[in-house]
C-alpha cells in the first residue's frame, strides 16, 4: 500500500475515534460546561464552545 494511503488510513482512524466525542460534547453543551467547571478552567463556557 503507497504510503500516502497509509496516511489517509491513519487519519481517518483518528478522526473516527475523536468526531463522535466532539459531537457528543456539544450536543450536550450544559454537562461539558459543568465539567469544565469543576475542574477549574478559567470561562468554562467559552471553552466549551
Amino acid at each position: 500500500m503507497p504510503r500516502n494511503a497509509l496516511l489517509l488510513l491513519s487519519r481517518l482512524l483518528l478522526a473516527a475515534l475523536f468526531v463522535p466525542s466532539g459531537f457528543h460534547a456539544l450536543a450536550n453543551i450544559s454537562g461539558t460546561t459543568s465539567y469544565f467547571a469543576g475542574l477549574g478552567l478559567p470561562l468554562p463556557a467559552l471553552a466549551a464552545w
